[in-house]
């Protein structure tokens, strides 16, 4: 088969590593597999093509802002990647974000042309009373309405939608969404480029625990902010060092968070050529307020902290509570409170887990059930189940 995987924003961001780990492994099966994005920025016209992985990447330019382009709100790539389809006989089109444009009319017109089959992805709760309010004022003044519509809209289209929470299967429902339209998978992990023979030099300056958080951005402050508390408390202030990986606190954050300078930050890294890095930490740790938007989506950070092979200190919330139910070795569990994670952290302090087999534990998870090819292979039964039913 030929499937289409549209990608609503810019190549490697926003969400690119799902889509694109998941049209890895559909290509490994044997299908020819197109994969749609934009620029990052001008760099060719009408579009710049590569084969990644025996995917067929199609780049497309545009002249709108970055902002824009990045949110699947662009022109001129919506125009060419439609052009670019004219040729093209599509049994598949499926977008990680139907309801932006440059996501879901790609697939539109395949569907139309081709009678292909449409399957859009749902990963969050984007419109109204979800993560709508949270965007900047400017967004909700001039693409509010149409985030609210659309959602719903492109979701009633699709021949199938995949959901990543039980919270949006129960949404689609309500708006009138079929049971037999809709289907659950997680985000994988990816540990094709953790190579466990090459490590990261990395001084520990004696501190007896590194604490890890991968994809940190300005956005996770509020969630984290418990966690965040105890780092003013003298008596970790040499026994446990912050390792970040993403935005970079300011100035004026560091100071109030981190008075004792227990802090090392990476930054923005290369997962791809700088991934020894992630390996790193001794744990990673995972605090999200318990909120409708944090459940109802996926961690996309957990999948990594499981490719890490690390163990993971969690609160409950969302998906991870019927995680935690399969798999109840995985998971340190801990209430999003700072008394609660500063006795946690003691208590891996004083030796009371063995982190070598929690992390093993959570190696093998990655590599079976969730990693990135047996996510792709439940994709392809979704596939199957819809072209056994179109028949």
């Amino acid at each position: 088969m030929k499937i289409l995987f549209s990608h609503y924003g810019i190549i490697y961001k926003g969400g690119f590593n799902r889509t694109f780990n998941l049209a890895r492994g559909i290509a490994a099966l044997g299908h020819e597999v197109v994969f749609y994005t934009c620029q990052n920025g001008w760099e060719k016209f009408p579009f710049k093509e590569e084969t990644i992985n025996n995917v067929k990447v199609f780049s497309f330019p545009d002249f709108l802002p970055y902002k824009l382009v990045s949110k699947g709100f662009g022109l001129l790539s919506i125009f060419l990647k439609i052009y670019k389809l004219r040729k093209l006989k599509i049994d598949i089109a499926h977008s990680d974000s139907g309801h932006r444009p440059s996501a879901g009319l790609p697939c539109y017109y395949a569907k139309r042309k081709n009678n292909a089959l449409y399957v859009s992805e749902w990963w969050d709760y984007f419109g109204k009373g979800g993560q709508l309010k949270t965007k900047p004022f400017l967004f909700r003044l001039l693409l509010g309405w149409f985030e609210s519509r659309s959602e719903i809209k492109n979701k009633r289209k699709a021949d199938a939608i995949i959901v990543l929470s039980e919270l949006m299967r129960k949404r689609a429902l309500e708006f009138g969404i079929v049971p037999q339209k809709i289907y659950k998978l997680h985000g994988g992990a990816n540990i094709i480029n953790l190579k466990n023979d090459k490590r990261y030099i990395f001084e520990r300056n004696n501190y007896k625990l590194l604490l890890g958080y991968i994809g940190l951005s300005e956005g996770d402050i509020d969630d984290i902010i418990e966690l965040l508390k105890i780092f003013r408390d003298p008596l970790f202030s040499s026994e446990v060092l912050f390792i970040t990986y993403g935005f970079k606190f300011s100035d004026s954050q560091l100071d109030n968070f981190f008075p004792y300078k227990n802090i090392f930050e990476f930054g923005w890294i290369d997962f791809f050529i700088e991934s020894e890095k992630l390996l790193i930490p001794d744990v990673y740790i995972l605090i999200k307020e318990n909120n409708l938007v944090n459940c109802s989506g996926w961690p996309n950070r957990f999948g990594d902290y499981l490719a890490c092979g690390k163990p993971i200190i969690a609160n409950l919330y969302g998906e991870l509570i019927e995680f935690n139910s399969k798999y109840p070795n995985s998971i340190i569990q801990v209430d999003n409170n700072e008394e609660k994670i500063k006795l946690k952290i003691l208590e891996i302090l004083n030796g009371n887990f063995d982190l070598e087999k929690i992390g093993m534990n959570n190696l093998n998870i990655a590599k079976t059930d969730y990693s990135w090819d047996k996510k792709s292979q439940d994709l392809f039964a979704i596939y199957q189940d819809l072209l056994q039913n179109k028949k």
